[in-house]
């Protein structure tokens, strides 16, 4: 690789580039010409490289190909953005990340196997667990991608100045630095409110809430805070905290430190943690500073973003105000969440009543005091 300051080895920042990207290139060999075609995938690891797993017709040329030569060539990418040079045409570029892959393409004969590609796909494109009947698996050709050689990279964009605010990061905190690169790339197409903005406002709200708070210990607060929507059962099919996982382990962090960490993201979500205080005031930093995320005007944008993002109508997101977010309020942990929170719910009770004039549809139930 030419431009090795821009290589990237370790697996979490691998993870992060597959996470980030939805469809990859398969290329192929067709009577000596280069045969690329663009599919959707899924894919799981063999050791220290991944497996990749697409679907199509039952017949068709690039089966054909495969079964002549399986020799392929996967190529994706994520995060793709222009970078402006002025008024100087050379100065221009683009922020990147991509992975190229080589290795052999053969179509799966196995039916469990077939099922299992399916699920990967369907979790890797959806973030949902689908269920596949072999009936459904006999229609269509599944085709696996075992990677041989494999390499990285990526650009990140340069910082915009006030148009993006960047935390207060030092050159004495690099793991924290690191950290913000790897949800850069992780969250880099996600458009539904689950963005690395809101990670890095999830930090932002932890560390007002750390400085309140005497004996807490910032730096997990701020790496748990990073990490908390890494592994989001919503946005990525992983088992036991595996992006998390992964990111700390490319860390000079101890194992203890770990769990700590994994402990506290798992006690985030609102879904599975409604009443449940975390035990640690760490834990309990980082859980406010995510449920205020969901509140006031952030919240209400991040409300129908989602809704937005997954198709749903926006009576339904106004659904979700009643199920979710006017329920945070009572349930923050520290003195100053609950200080903040009152003035974000006071904004969430406003929107509901100007969206009930204004639709001139009866108020569900009443907005909570």
């Amino acid at each position: 690789m030419r431009r090795t300051d821009r290589e990237i080895t370790d697996r979490a920042g691998i993870v992060g580039i597959l996470e980030g990207a939805k469809i990859l290139h398969l290329g192929l060999f067709d009577e000596g010409y280069p045969y690329v075609v663009p599919l959707h995938f899924g894919y799981s690891w063999d050791g220290e490289l991944p497996v990749f797993y697409m679907h199509g017709a039952l017949e068709g040329h690039k089966l054909d190909l495969l079964r002549a030569d399986p020799r392929a060539f996967v190529e994706l990418e994520c995060g793709v953005e222009p970078i402006s040079g002025g008024e100087i045409p050379c100065k221009y570029g683009a922020a990147y990340a991509s992975v190229m892959v080589r290795g052999m393409a053969e179509l799966v004969e196995d039916p469990a196997e077939k099922l299992r590609g399916l699920s990967l796909l369907m979790a890797h494109q959806t973030g949902r667990s689908f269920a596949f009947s072999e009936r459904m698996a006999a229609s269509v050709a599944v085709i696996r991608v075992t990677a041989a050689e494999l390499t990285a990279k990526a650009r990140p964009m340069p910082s915009m100045g006030p148009r993006k605010p960047a935390p207060s990061m030092t050159p004495a905190d690099p793991m924290l630095e690191d950290a913000v690169r790897y949800i850069r790339t992780l969250f880099c197409n996600d458009a539904g409110g689950h963005d690395a903005e809101h990670s890095l406002r999830v930090w932002r709200n932890a560390m007002h809430l750390a400085d309140a708070e005497h004996g807490c210990d910032r730096r997990i607060v701020s790496l748990a805070a990073l990490l908390h929507d890494a592994d989001d059962p919503k946005l990525f099919s992983t088992e036991n905290n595996a992006n998390a996982r992964a990111f700390l382990a490319s860390q000079p962090i101890s194992e203890a430190e770990t769990e700590r960490i994994v402990e506290i993201i798992n006690g985030v979500s609102f879904r599975h943690n409604r009443d449940r205080r975390p035990p640690t005031l760490e834990g309990q930093i980082v859980q406010d500073a995510d449920r205020l995320d969901a509140m006031g005007a952030v919240g209400i944008a991040r409300t129908f973003a989602y809704g937005g993002a997954h198709g749903r109508p926006m009576e339904e997101s106004i659904r979700h105000f009643y199920d979710k977010l006017l329920r945070l309020r009572d349930g923050m942990n520290t003195p100053a969440a609950r200080q903040e929170a009152a003035s974000r719910h006071a904004l969430l009770t406003s929107f509901l009543s100007a969206w009930y004039t204004e639709t001139g549809e009866p108020e569900e139930g009443g907005a909570a005091p």
